[in-house]
């Protein structure tokens, strides 16, 4: 695999490894088994977030120096999970051998933790139900469990130099199953999924997802545009290209509707959930450590690392062991026009702040139609079992998610034919 990823910061495109070609860009999905269960890591991601929701920075240095005992006591487990995701994908990818090797020791992790709890699903799906029919369509950020699409990279540098650099990798570990809430009818909706579009910064901001500068109406592309569906599941671990566009918009029809009957074949143990979405974010950069992003603090890591309240168990992760990592299936859909219903009005709109959006930065959705905003219009999945919790969803030219503008005073159609004017 090592050999078909391309380091994106150098200006080459990344792509996918032999064992899928129906994905354009790089992306993978294991299960690390070592990490359940993930007791300790979501104390410390709950005191963490008492203190700072920012993102932290690991050296490359500090990283290397993290091979004996008394070397890992000075960081936490937090701390160690991203050294271990680090060297793990440098190793497996032989990313090291793509760039000078003087200019990867600037290199290192950002990572950071998000915590969503079980009332902020409660909270959207009651808002969903008290409003008409027409909210459906449209994303729900304005909810706290929602987190916009978005391209993960250099803030600083976007903000002072409209610049954009991007990680190499952004990856995605699930500390908690989803969050499900209760229907009233006995079947439960899951928590948002964490969407991935084959769409890159450099690509079109407007029309269909995924489409180049170079590409007409009349190319035709052997890859269809591409969406990857990631719901939440413990000790569940996805990678992908750092420039891809993704979050985890909150809409009803992303969502997975299980039944709690332990006899059906999408019921889920309804009982174990923790009541918690705690996921732990790690981008891995090769050449450079992203502006204003710095390590944690050693008063709030103390803090962290005295959070934990009961001793380690020998089933508890251990900080500088290594990372085994099992490749998960992931379950193929096609959607065509033929298949789906694919209307103006049956396609959901979520909300992306825009080309520089940045994690975390929500929106509010009841401003979609009235004011300047950019969003994805796409065809909802066709359902499928509770029991596969990564789809990758292909679609034809006719049904592909698009990027539009919404202009305040301005209706869809007199925008668009503003622009062919142009």
């Amino acid at each position: 695999d090592g050999n078909n990823i391309i380091q994106n910061v150098l200006g080459f495109d990344a792509v996918m490894p032999e064992k899928d070609n129906d994905f354009r860009y790089f992306y993978d999905i294991y299960d690390i088994r070592s990490l359940r269960p993930c007791n300790k890591l979501i104390q410390q991601s709950l005191e963490l977030i008492r203190h700072s929701k920012d993102t932290h920075w690991l050296s490359w240095q500090t990283i290397q120096d993290q091979k004996s005992h008394e070397e890992s006591e000075s960081l936490c487990d937090l701390e160690h999970l991203a050294c271990s995701i680090f060297k793990r994908h440098m190793e497996a990818y032989d990313l090291a051998t793509l760039i000078d090797e003087n200019r990867i020791c600037q290199g290192g992790a950002e990572w950071w933790v998000q915590v969503k709890r079980k009332r902020d699903i409660d909270d959207d799906d009651d808002d969903n139900d008290d409003d008409d029919d027409t909210n459906i369509n449209k994303g729900s950020s304005k909810s706290k469990e929602a987190i916009d699409l978005h391209y993960d990279k250099d803030e600083e540098l976007a903000s002072a130099f409209d610049i954009g650099c991007f990680p190499t990798l952004s990856t995605v570990t699930y500390l908690t199953d989803s969050i499900y809430s209760h229907n009233g009818d006995g079947t439960y909706n899951s928590a948002s999924p964490t969407l991935v579009f084959s769409h890159i910064h450099e690509m079109i901001n407007h029309g269909p997802i995924g489409k180049t500068m170079r590409q007409t109406e009349n190319d035709e592309d052997e890859n269809n545009p591409q969406l990857i569906i990631s719901h939440a599941r413990e000790g569940k671990h996805l990678v992908f290209d750092g420039r891809l566009l993704h979050g985890a918009p909150s809409n009803p029809l992303l969502k997975q509707k299980v039944h709690a009957d332990n006899n059906s074949t999408t019921s889920i143990s309804i009982e174990d959930n923790k009541g918690l979405r705690v996921t732990f974010l790690v981008n891995i950069w090769l050449t450079r450590r992203p502006s204003r992003v710095f390590a944690l603090p050693e008063k709030i890591r103390s803090a962290v690392k005295d959070s934990v309240s009961n001793p380690p168990t020998a089933h508890d992760y251990s900080g500088i062991q290594a990372l085994e990592m099992i490749r998960k299936e992931v379950k193929k859909i096609r959607v065509t026009s033929r298949s789906s219903d694919d209307t103006k009005e049956s396609r959901i709109k979520l909300p992306f702040v825009s080309n520089d959006a940045t994690e975390g930065e929500y929106s509010d959705p009841d401003d979609i139609d009235d004011a300047s905003c950019l969003i994805v219009s796409m065809v909802p999945p066709p359902k499928y079992d509770a029991s596969d919790d990564t789809i990758l969803v292909c679609y034809d030219k006719a049904s592909v998610p698009c990027l539009e503008y919404t202009m305040e005073g301005e209706s869809q159609d007199e925008y668009e034919e503003e622009e062919l004017n142009l």
